[in-house]
């Protein structure tokens, strides 16, 4: 009637699910030298389960507006055969560059800045270490069709008018509303001649 001895040992499915507690057996014998004075013992030991630590590897390279990658995960440590019994949800938080807050599991669309946090569901398994990466979905570099102009020598910049120039979604091709102005507008045609680039 001896007290038994209580251990911690990770989850593994030999042994039982997380969270309960097996009973084993334990011998002793003693090397050569001691067998005069002590023989052989056997103890019964209480063994305590707990949940394995796992880790996560995220990507989270989210693109840009109107091309967004939904982020992804790894889990790294889970049993072979057991990678079923791990659910795992990634959810995204964080402000649209229009001040609109988000957090849901859907992958945001608009640019602005976001976490992406993982987080599972499991019996047997406990996530550890770093759950979380940055999702920044970058603001979309519209597509500008090129265009020709006809001016008169001795002429500035600012006296073409640039009405007749479009820029275009580069994913949907859709016309963007939006005014166009010359960074250097008092620039002067000094010569004459085509394809002049300003």
């Amino acid at each position: 009637n001896e007290p038994q001895m209580s251990l911690l040992s990770t989850y593994k499915p030999l042994l039982g699910n997380a969270d309960s507690t097996k009973n084993v057996w334990v011998s002793f014998v003693p090397y050569p030298q001691y067998e005069m004075n002590y023989k052989a013992y056997t103890k019964q030991i209480t063994i305590k389960i707990i949940k394995k630590n796992i880790t996560v590897n995220i990507n989270s390279d989210a693109g840009f507006y109107g091309n967004v990658t939904a982020a992804s995960a790894t889990l790294n440590g889970i049993l072979a055969g057991e990678e079923n019994d791990v659910k795992l949800t990634l959810t995204y938080t964080g402000t649209a560059n229009d001040g609109e807050v988000y957090n849901s599991i859907d992958t945001p669309t608009k640019a602005g800045t976001y976490t992406v946090t993982a987080s599972i569901e499991a019996d047997n398994y406990f996530l550890t270490g770093t759950v979380t990466d940055e999702f920044n979905i970058q603001k979309a570099t519209p597509s500008v069709v090129d265009h020709t102009f006809e001016q008169y020598w001795n002429e500035r910049l600012e006296d073409v008018s640039l009405d007749t120039m479009v820029a275009k979604d580069p994913t949907s091709n859709t016309v963007l509303a939006g005014t166009f102005t010359w960074n250097e507008p008092t620039t002067v045609f000094e010569t004459v001649g085509d394809n002049q680039t300003f």
